[in-house]
């Protein structure tokens, strides 16, 4: 089961990687430019984490009337990281095409991670129909449908249309869409985190009642 995890994992966030290569040699485009060349917590010498922490997404302090009250500060962290790596390797630090690759490798991480939670439901879905349904004398589903089969596809299927699906290429290709990005990167591994401490019987369609038989709840 996990080489087939990390076989569909790995070959979305490639197919991801593929399809958003061509904007690592975009420019600063419309909010970027605020964000980043603009934004002194990315670049500026005196700026500090506390000033991350404390200003706006944008790098006005929360109590200036201009404030936009936005609040992202690992995302500029990130931003900030990009330009000091850049500076390390001898750039200027505001090239955009590092800016752009972290962006596409955070997509092909969001739909690595999107992958796993698709067959991990799915492969969860098709243990309870065994339970349901029965098992015949090979151990296979008493069902017309094999959710053996079904799983795996199912899995596939969303996966691949997950990596492929053109309403991601906003977050990728504007290099402010990196908040988007992140914040998916941190809500599936808090999925997948609580979906692997939860025990059997309290996994989400775990609707078997075994108190009833094996009927379904």
């Amino acid at each position: 089961m996990g080489a087939s995890y990390n076989a569909l994992a790995m070959s979305s966030a490639t197919l991801s990687l593929l399809l958003n290569f061509n904007s690592l040699h975009g420019g600063f485009v419309m909010d970027d430019k605020v964000a980043i060349l603009q934004n002194a917590d990315v670049w500026g010498k005196h700026s500090t984490i506390r000033h991350i922490f404390s200003n706006d997404f944008w790098g006005t302090p929360f109590a200036h009337a201009r404030s936009h009250k936005s609040y992202r500060p690992l995302t500029v962290l990130s931003f900030r990281a990009n330009f000091v790596a850049a500076k390390y390797l001898g750039f200027t630090g505001l090239e955009p095409i590092g800016y752009h690759a972290v962006n596409i490798l955070c997509s092909a991480l969001v739909v690595y991670l999107a992958a796993i939670v698709m067959q991990k439901i799915f492969l969860q879905n098709e243990g309870n129909t065994k339970r349901i349904h029965g098992t015949n004398k090979r151990g296979k589903p008493k069902n017309k449908h094999n959710p053996k089969r079904l799983a795996p596809f199912a899995s596939s299927v969303g996966a691949y249309i997950f990596a492929s699906h053109p309403v991601h290429s906003e977050a990728v290709a504007n290099i402010v869409g990196r908040a988007e990005l992140l914040s998916a990167v941190f809500a599936l591994l808090s999925f997948l985190s609580f979906f692997d401490s939860l025990p059997q019987s309290q996994l989400p369609y775990s609707c078997v009642d075994k108190k009833s038989g094996g009927s379904i709840r």
